[in-house]
């Protein structure tokens, strides 16, 4: 999924703005799994519209954040972030696949991308999703391991 330029024009400008403030977060000490399933996502989106850097992920069909409302113990206001990502998403009908926010932590406890995956998908399996059946597309893509 990319915005073409019409439909970012289309947008009002809380839902650009939305966007934009989601393009750079977060900055935390597991930052490049954390936005391999959120911000780069974003940035592939808009890709064709303005200049993005740091990590663009074109490949996957949903975002990944933490379950509102659940209790994780970790330095920064990872609800704060999940807020602002939530609310870029459903500007762009992006589907959100919320984790309870320990299985969440816990699996993006390091920074390699793909084990961070097979963590998700261990936490949520057996669970018949079509968001879990893409996130586990995704996870044992050859994009996957070409891109990170």
């Amino acid at each position: 999924m990319r915005l073409t330029k019409t439909q970012w024009k289309a947008l009002s400008g809380k839902a650009q703005w939305d966007l934009l403030v989601c393009m750079r977060g977060p900055d935390c000490y597991n930052e490049f799994a954390i936005k391999w399933f959120s911000t780069s996502l974003l940035r592939g989106i808009l890709s064709d519209i303005m200049r993005v850097g740091g990590l663009v992920n074109t490949d996957l069909n949903l975002i990944v954040l933490p379950e509102r409302g659940t209790v994780a113990d970790v330095a920064w206001d990872w609800g704060h972030f999940a807020n602002h990502l939530g609310e870029a998403a459903l500007w762009i009908d992006l589907p959100i696949l919320w984790v309870p926010a320990i299985d969440y932590f816990a699996a993006f406890g390091g920074t390699h991308i793909f084990s961070a995956g097979q963590k998700l998908l261990d936490k949520l399996s057996p669970s018949p999703s079509h968001l879990v059946d893409e996130l586990q597309r995704h996870v044992n893509s050859n994009y996957l391991h070409t891109h990170t």
